[in-house]
């Protein structure tokens, strides 16, 4: 990040929110580890990751992407904890690694362009998708402008599909403006599904006020959901069938064992009755 003089303030204020970075510890927020300047040219030290974003995940079974979006979810409640809004939610910005997610991008170098207008790039089209409604009318970005982007991202692990669909930028500025939600129809049965599905479209209201005010509201609604008594009830119905199945086998398997001990018994004097006589002895 080169600076001039006219960026001063800036500086200060890149300095400061790095040094509120660097002391952030949670397994799944990535490690800012320094902060210096080279040559007039600002760099940040960051944790080495090995692993790929989250976006493939996306379309995985919901009992293996669900508690990676957990984790995600859990992360950025973190932050809100310290007062720090990410501000750019999306699955590029998370990297799944062996142990688990790892929430990236945590807004220090975009602050330098944010009062620059929006233009047709491919990654701001990109980050549309995510985008709150309340952050193009001037209202500015809080807790409740990530609940929502990490409401579009849950809205596309249950459903398969993002709830805006727009194909120029205009339209996806139209979509964002609206803040409509097409149905939500879930991809795959589940009985959590209701509960799932209650809290994404909370998550995605248009009025931040409907919404869960932090990602640790969120984090304990979906939670709880994942967790609740209908998936309790599914799993033991699921272990019931197969107790009930193993009792058939061992029904079957011992009416099997009692018919060959009946017909052996039955068949016994038959057996004896036709035995060969024995050879005379000849003196």
């Amino acid at each position: 990040l080169r600076m001039g003089q006219s960026e001063v303030e800036w500086i200060k204020r890149f300095r400061k929110e790095a040094e509120i970075l660097a002391n952030l510890q949670h397994p799944h927020v990535v490690q800012l580890y320094r902060v210096g300047v080279n040559q007039g040219r600002y760099y940040l030290a960051m944790e080495w990751l090995e692993g790929g974003t989250l976006e493939p995940l996306l379309d995985a079974p919901l009992a293996q992407a669900m508690p990676v979006f957990l984790q995600v979810v859990d992360a950025v409640a973190y932050l809100h904890r310290r007062g720090i809004i990410h501000r750019d939610l999306k699955p590029q910005n998370v990297i799944v690694t062996s142990h688990g997610a790892k929430l990236i991008d945590l807004g220090l170098a975009k602050n330098l362009e944010a009062s620059q207008a929006l233009t047709r790039t491919g990654q701001i089209m990109g980050t549309l998708y995510f985008l709150a409604p309340e952050l193009l009318e001037n209202v500015g970005a809080d807790a409740r402008s990530d609940v929502f982007s990490l409401g579009v991202i849950l809205y596309r692990i249950l459903s398969g599909t993002y709830p805006r669909s727009g194909n120029t930028f205009d339209d996806m500025l139209r979509d964002v403006r609206q803040g409509k939600i097409p149905p939500l129809k879930c991809r795959e049965p589940d009985p959590r599904n209701d509960l799932l599905i209650a809290a994404c479209l909370r998550a995605l209201a248009r009025d931040p006020g409907q919404r869960h005010q932090d990602a640790g509201e969120l984090f304990r609604s979906l939670e709880a959901a994942w967790k609740s008594p209908a998936s309790t009830a599914a799993a033991g119905e699921a272990a019931g069938k197969r107790r009930r199945r193993l009792l058939a086998g061992l029904t079957l398997l011992a009416l099997a064992v009692a018919g060959l001990a009946i017909g052996g018994f039955v068949l016994l004097p038959h057996l004896k009755k036709a035995a060969p006589p024995a050879a005379e002895t000849v003196i």
